[in-house]
């Protein structure tokens, strides 16, 4: 049932109109929302899905900040501060549910790079979907590399450092599509 709440929040959240004062201001929603989504998985028992709403949503914010560090600083540094309480909460439960499982793993290595190309796939289309699933993927590439020492290292950490820069890219223009819609002009590419 509280799964359910989220479609009316964000539909109501959508029908109030947003100032136009501050661009950044319009990428707040969806960091909101997928803040609030993390909140209800781990209500749920789903660290996995919890943790990667946080990760995302303290990248996003980071990116904000950077991006405009006079927009709602107070806001947006106790969001960053309590997103990153959070996953250091949850990293160890995660870690502890891998390691409970390790005889049959919750994902083969064909299904952690499947969730890669998927990412790659949505990265065109510029949306959190995207950085969400290169996310998973780089979440559970790391915690499965910890556990399983007969990885590829080098290959690991070279495909781990690539997801984290398609996230800081996708995450920039995102931020650059909502400014330059917020000034009336075309996003940077």
């Amino acid at each position: 049932m509280s799964r359910h709440l989220v479609s009316p929040l964000l539909l109501v959240a959508l029908l109030i109109p947003l100032k136009a004062e501050k661009p950044i201001q319009d990428s707040y929603l969806p960091v909101y929302v997928t803040i609030h989504d993390g909140d209800i998985k781990e209500k749920d028992k789903d660290y996995l899905g919890a943790l990667i709403n946080f990760k995302v949503a303290l990248a996003c914010l980071q990116a904000m900040h950077e991006e405009d560090a006079n927009w709602q600083p107070v806001l947006v540094n106790k969001r960053i501060k309590d997103c990153q309480n959070t996953i250091d909460r949850l990293q160890p439960v995660v870690e502890k549910q891998f390691l409970e499982v390790a005889k049959s793993p919750l994902y083969s290595k064909q299904e952690v790079f499947d969730l890669y190309d998927e990412g790659v796939r949505l990265e065109s289309a510029h949306n959190w979907h995207a950085i969400s699933q290169l996310e998973q993927f780089k979440t559970i590439l790391e915690i499965m590399h910890r556990q399983d020492t007969k990885w590829d290292s080098a290959h690991v950490e070279r495909r781990i450092k690539e997801s984290q820069e398609k996230i800081d890219q996708l995450i920039k223009s995102i931020l650059q599509a909502a400014s330059s819609k917020s000034n009336g002009s075309k996003p940077v590419q």
